[in-house]
């Protein structure tokens, strides 16, 4: 047994004691192998739909830092229907590679069957309205971010990410695609080990992946700003192209 799986059974031990907790699941990167010496160890305790609370902490155990999260088995199902209504798949990959620590009920086995069925189910397609939204969207924030750029403003640096984290968003939904939390999206778009660790498709649009990466590891300002509309002419051209001029959108009330 590793040295976290021992560290985490300790923290476990009193939770495993009480009548309503059912079981208990090891999830994120000490179990996909990805884990770093600023990782924690997440673990998911599963409560008995007749607790009325849910409770999330942290804590410390023989040097490793543990997060748990307990809750109902109700209130994960919810979770796993309200990730697939917000296109993101957190929580079943979170069932369908996570570890069981252990399982008084079986109750493991029927939440990973339910998070299966989400996992392979694909995303709901956006509406016209939706798409022409996101695309006068992000011209704004290109538009914007020229402005800042021809003012020399300190602020660039600041709209430049955030507007790069908007088109991921908007593009992926788009592509009606799963991919990466922003501080793993770099290992997502370049490491196939990675993405088979935690069972994840390479993303649809690999230009679009190189694109971004390049916004990525852009320094100087000027590329940047060169780099990051090379992106939004590629999401715009995939989404069906966009002119500002005589721009508008109408929709139902």
């Amino acid at each position: 047994m590793k040295a976290w799986e021992k560290a985490l059974r300790k923290f476990l031990k009193d939770w495993e004691k009480e009548d309503y907790v059912l079981a208990a699941m090891a999830t994120g990167s000490y179990v996909a192998g990805t884990a770093t010496k600023f990782s924690d160890i997440d673990v998911h305790i599963i409560l008995s739909d007749k607790t009325k609370w849910r409770e999330r902490g942290n804590k410390i155990v023989d040097g490793y830092l543990i997060e748990y999260f307990a809750n109902p088995a109700r209130q994960l199902k919810k979770y796993l229907a309200e990730d697939y209504k917000d296109n993101t798949r957190v929580d079943a990959t979170m069932f369908m590679t996570g570890k069981v620590i252990f399982d008084k009920t079986g109750v493991m086995d029927k939440l990973t069957k339910q998070a299966k069925v989400y996992f392979f189910k694909k995303f709901n397609k956006p509406d016209k309205t939706w798409i022409e939204l996101q695309k006068y969207g992000l011209w704004d924030k290109i538009d914007g971010l020229r402005d800042l750029s021809h003012k020399k403003s300190p602020s660039f640096k600041l709209v430049y990410y955030n507007t790069l984290h908007a088109m991921l968003k908007t593009y992926t939904k788009y592509k009606r695609a799963d991919t990466a939390a922003p501080s793993k999206i770099d290992r997502y778009f370049t490491e196939p080990s990675f993405r088979t660790a935690y069972r994840m498709d390479e993303f649809p649009d690999k230009k679009f992946a190189s694109l971004f990466m390049n916004c990525l590891l852009t320094k100087n300002e000027k590329t940047m700003l060169k780099d990051i509309e090379s992106l939004y002419t590629h999401i715009i051209n995939k989404m069906g192209g966009f002119k500002i001029d005589g721009w508008k959108v109408r929709s139902k009330i």
